[in-house]
């Protein structure tokens, strides 16, 4: 009788003695047809494995210090992956039928490429958690329309919208310098004049390496253009033309987009470095797989390497719930689109987030993302939208608060931006603070979030005693802020904070065991 695919939970006998237990392997259905030999002039797989915590316990780096953090990442996952070598080795499979081994550091697995007969071997691999194909697409998060490539303006109203024309009568010298940022897309345009000499490194997902920027469509242009493109005159696309980008070219399947997020945490592979972005963009989605963890994972080393994650919500509104994934992840900052009314675009997805069974607050903010114009590939601009075009203009916000204040982390940040917005209810007028489906916390205003970042600073570093009207007026009930709570030092990392799953989940049938392979 044909099996039913189910979530299970594996208990295999591994082929050595003394017979060893391999609980909880998950295998993607993608690979059941292959592992059954159902696939024709198929000989061989890509395969993405997430491991579980080594036996071997290592101190937990302190959160926000890359080095360490990088380096606990990297020794964390040379210590996982030693039984699954070692049984691959003396099973005879190492180099045979599992092959081009990657590890992927950055969330405790590794990608290989498979056999049928290799495939078996690692369901059976002691220290193997899940394994996915590897060849699943990556989305990017389309915009919904697109204006030409002669548009007769380069100026964004856009800029004017989030508060930056204001906050530059004060302080025109604002615009992002010393920052780096992160864009991961489908590439940039190194040669287009709005981004010459900006982007300073970039991953090549298709070639597997770093090399000269280029982009394999026209979307990472153009998110990259309002991040960083342009300067303060005749072409005003950016939030911060200041800043530097590091970008990855990595929007195609989960192969290259693992790549691409773990090039954001050590661009050129010395942790040394200072050559880490400190927020990242995403417009991007990755539908269809049994679940997010390989990416929740990854989220949450960015976030503790001193990343912020900022995601595109999504373009499937108005429908509630219609967050995309894996943005519903608490340490991301998701971002819906607004249009020239300042009212939500219809097709912003709206919340709540679904995370593990759980709601989340998605969006948390919304920006301007109709028709934004931006560079396209060739020299050209373009008006485009979609929150793909909302989200870099909080990324861009993010280069102004740390041109200010370098010392924020991703959590500060990102409650500084939440506390400034301007808080909107479900139908556009003024709201009472709280979160809602729709506007999340409220519209982003870098100026409102600058001004308050020189007051916390101000007070941080003890230069003001006493009271502070000025906190006192931007943070009027119902925003109001614990400076400090806010200035709290971050603790030492827990492994959950680092990307491991401790928590069991939920029934789930779109897994799979590997008596799927059996015919």
């Amino acid at each position: 009788m044909k099996k039913r695919i189910l979530f299970t939970f594996l208990s295999l006998v591994l082929l050595s003695a003394p017979a060893v237990v391999n609980a909880r392997v998950k295998i993607d259905p993608k690979l059941v047809p292959f592992g059954k030999g159902q696939v024709e002039n198929a000989n061989t797989v890509r395969v993405i494995c997430l491991l579980n915590s080594p036996e071997e316990k290592i101190e937990s780096p302190p959160r926000y210090q890359h080095r360490a953090v990088v380096r606990f990442l990297k020794q964390r996952t040379k210590l996982a992956f030693k039984p699954v070598a070692q049984f691959l080795h003396d099973q005879g499979h190492m180099n045979k039928t599992v092959k081009k081994v990657k590890l992927h550091w950055a969330n405790n697995g590794f990608a290989a490429t498979v056999s049928r007969e290799g495939l078996k071997a690692l369901a059976k691999a002691p220290g193997i958690k899940k394994i996915y194909y590897a060849k699943r697409k990556v989305e990017e998060i389309k915009p919904k329309k697109t204006r030409g490539r002669d548009i007769e303006s380069v100026s964004s109203y856009g800029l004017k919208e989030i508060g930056l024309d204001e906050l530059l009568k004060d302080a025109p010298d604002l615009d992002g310098r010393g920052v780096l940022l992160g864009v991961l897309d489908t590439g940039a345009d190194g040669t287009h004049p709005a981004l010459q000499n900006k982007i300073l490194r970039f991953y090549d997902g298709e070639k597997k390496k770093p090399g000269a920027p280029i982009d394999y469509d026209t979307h990472g242009t153009h998110v990259s253009g309002t991040v960083a493109g342009g300067d303060r005159g005749e072409t005003r696309i950016g939030v911060a033309p200041g800043a530097k980008l590091v970008v990855a070219g990595a929007l195609n399947d989960y192969d290259q987009m693992i790549e691409g997020m773990q090039f954001m945490l050590d661009p050129d592979g010395n942790p040394a470095t200072k050559d880490v972005p400190r927020a990242v963009n995403n417009s991007w989605h990755a539908p269809g797989a049994p679940d997010m963890e390989l990416f929740y994972r990854m989220i949450s080393s960015w976030e503790a390497a001193g990343i912020l994650p900022v995601f595109a919500a999504g373009n499937s509104g108005p429908r509630a719930k219609t967050i995309g994934k894996p943005q519903v992840h608490p340490a991301s900052l998701a971002v819906g689109a607004t249009g020239p009314d300042g009212l939500i675009a219809k097709f912003s997805s709206r919340g709540p987030g679904d995370y593990k069974d759980k709601s989340t607050e998605k969006p948390e903010i919304t920006a301007p993302g109709v028709d934004i114009p931006s560079s396209v590939p060739g020299g050209a601009y373009a008006k485009y939208s979609g929150t793909s075009m909302a989200s870099p203009h909080v990324t861009g916000a993010v280069g102004i608060l740390l041109q200010l204040f370098p010392e924020l982390n991703p959590v500060q940040i990102k409650k500084l931006l939440i506390k400034t917005a301007v808080s909107t209810d479900p139908n556009g007028n003024a709201g009472d603070g709280t979160w809602n489906a729709v506007y999340g916390f409220g519209k982003l205003n870098i100026y409102r979030a600058a001004k308050a970042a020189r007051a916390i600073q101000d007070i941080g570093n003890g230069l003001l005693a006493g009271g502070n009207s000025l906190l006192d007026s931007l943070f009027t009930s119902p925003h109001s802020l614990e400076i400090e709570d806010f200035l709290s030092a971050p603790g030492l990392l827990s492994q959950e904070d680092l990307g491991e799953d401790l928590e069991p989940e939920s029934i789930n049938v779109n897994w799979a065991s590997d008596t799927e392979f059996e015919e």
